[in-house]
């Protein structure tokens, strides 16, 4: 994820969320429009670049459909690409004409992340950023209900998965070599077994409109070994370059 990405991220992280049940308040949509307006010409006053524009564009775009039940934040992205419409209409870059967006499978601690968008697909920038976790799922995007809840029993093997005690390299020297980290107790064959083919099952649903990869997590003490696998459009599993 480069710096732009990453900052957007954050700011959309600050929205609040609507309460289900809870009555619109006419001013709250007033003042999501107001500031969906003033971000994004506050971001166009710093004279972006024609690749920051469309990365902006596509991000915003992409909550703006994840948040389609959600009124204020739905005015709020809404406004934003209305101010950025007139700059971010240009043709794709050469390189984006032919690219697809990634969809990564990757089992991460917190609070359940299992799946990740990069939308521009230059797989140089890693996973991108979280798309679904235990409690979270994009709105009705980009998998069905049956998957959904496939997905969120496999993941929370990993999130309740037991851990090993670390221990002192240097029991003398406290401070010489830190701890031998700890590591999670966990079936890894059969849980990448699942989780591929999970993948497998995401790839039938999303079609050729992505590319899906499984990618181990690093909490894996053999995760170099077929750390990346594809999953292609004909539902076959290609072997990917480790990250570097």
């Amino acid at each position: 994820m480069d710096e732009l990405e990453r900052q957007l991220l954050d700011a959309l992280s600050q929205l609040p969320p609507v309460k289900p049940g809870k009555p619109i308040d006419p001013e709250d949509l007033r003042r999501a429009e107001r500031r969906g307006t003033c971000e994004a010409s506050r971001f166009l006053a710093e004279n972006p670049s024609k690749e920051s524009i469309q990365t902006a564009w596509k991000m915003h775009e992409f909550e703006l459909h994840i948040f389609d039940d959600s009124p204020v934040d739905f005015t709020y992205y809404d406004a934003y690409l209305k101010t950025l419409e007139k700059r971010a209409t240009v043709p794709l870059l050469a390189e984006e004409q032919t690219a697809r967006p990634i969809l990564t499978v990757m089992a991460d601690l917190g609070i359940g992340p299992l799946l990740w968008l990069n939308w521009n697909g230059d797989d140089a920038r890693g996973v991108g950023g979280r798309c679904c976790d235990a409690g979270y799922r994009c709105g009705i995007h980009p998998m069905s209900d049956t998957l959904s809840d496939a997905f969120g029993k496999w993941i929370a093997e990993f999130q309740n998965a037991h851990w090993t005690e670390g221990t002192l390299v240097n029991r003398d020297d406290p401070i010489s070599d830190y701890l031998v980290r700890p590591k999670i107790i966990l079936n890894w064959p059969d849980f990448h077994t699942r989780g591929l083919e999970l993948a497998q099952r995401l790839k039938e649903e999303v079609g050729a409109a992505f590319r899906v990869i499984y990618e181990k997590p690093r909490e894996d003490p053999a995760r170099r070994i077929d750390e990346r696998r594809e999953v292609l459009d004909d539902g076959s599993v290609v072997p990917l370059a480790p990250r570097a």
